[in-house]
């Protein structure tokens, strides 16, 4: 890499931090199919999108989401989402259609006009960036109900799990916490803002989501004079473990399941605390909006340097569609 590229890749680094949005170049076959990054490909005569991502849960639903939001820009709605070899942790392996066990609306919207040329670049939701930049704008808003509305079986299930604790979503806290195969969330300041979220609340029930079994000790230790309740649904493993492996004792399938309630139990909490990465990101796709969310980033702070939110707006300002959909 010279030193000009060096310098342009340190730059988009920086960008990214605070960016709701990234944007990848998008090639075709011989046979005019779009080619994704990701593992995706978008069969244009069967109107079918294929994705074989396997990775964490929520890297698995961003390999489509990108996609879909490429795809509706010229407003085609795939009538099918389909895989051969992706989701392979998250799904029953008897079933090509990876999203069927867990949302409802997977077949598409049907248009009725010529569809608008398709660009260049697609863009996905940018997982390490600052979520409150993210708008839910008519395009984001209707490819997420169209493709990512849960099946009512589950939401009943996350509604129960509410009761059986004795919860109430609109007096709770969920604090999510990542701990195994990433860049772990600074407890210590995730939980001491949550401390001071439920002074300011009195009565609030501290909902804490953790994959990490010393993450989980850490927090309850830090936590200890709080009513906390830990989100049980995932089971919680060593720090070593890798998200690309089965969640032990579960099937594949149910841990499909189980991940997603996860994150409507987090979407549907009063207020939501979380970091960066894809599981994060997800539950605020789901919520719906970005209000009563509090994300931190690296080294325990809620705010990158003034220099990384400045660098920001004037990019927007200047070349805007390198952050937002154009």
């Amino acid at each position: 890499m010279n030193k000009t590229n060096a310098i342009k890749h340190a730059l988009w680094v920086l960008l990214k931090r605070e960016s709701p949005y990234f944007r990848e170049l998008v090639t075709q076959d011989s046979s005019g199919n779009i080619l994704f990054p990701w593992d995706a490909e978008y069969d244009i005569e069967a109107n079918i999108l294929t994705s074989n991502h396997s990775s964490g849960f929520g890297a698995n639903l961003s390999s489509l989401l990108g996609p879909l939001i490429y795809m509706a820009q010229g407003d085609i709605f795939p009538r099918e989402i389909a895989t051969a070899r992706g989701f392979k942790n998250f799904r029953d392996q008897t079933s090509l259609r990876p999203l069927a066990q867990l949302f409802s609306k997977t077949n598409s919207l049907q248009t009725h006009h010529e569809p608008a040329p398709l660009g260049e670049y697609v863009y996905y939701v940018n997982y390490f960036g600052r979520f409150r930049n993210l708008h839910f704008d008519k395009l984001l808003s209707t490819v997420l109900s169209v493709y990512f509305s849960p099946l009512q079986t589950l939401v009943d299930e996350t509604e129960r799990f509410f009761v059986d604790r004795n919860v109430d979503p609109s007096n709770c806290l969920s604090v999510f916490i990542r701990g195994t195969d990433g860049v772990k969330g600074d407890v210590d300041a995730m939980c001491t803002f949550a401390k001071k979220m439920v002074l300011r609340n009195r009565g609030m029930t501290v909902l804490l989501h953790t994959d990490d079994l010393s993450v989980c000790k850490r927090a309850l230790s830090v936590m200890t004079d709080l009513r906390v309740v830990v989100c049980d649904l995932l089971p919680l493993k060593t720090a070593n473990f890798n998200q690309q492996h089965l969640q032990p004792g579960l099937s594949s399938s149910e841990a499909g399941k189980r991940s997603l309630m996860t994150l409507l139990i987090m979407a549907q909490s009063q207020f939501l605390v979380v970091g960066s990465g894809q599981f994060s990101l997800w539950a605020v796709l789901l919520r719906g909006n970005n209000r009563g969310v509090f994300q931190f980033v690296s080294g325990g702070q809620q705010e990158n340097g003034l220099y990384v939110r400045l660098f920001y707006w004037l990019v927007k300002i200047c070349r805007p569609e390198l952050v937002s959909l154009q």
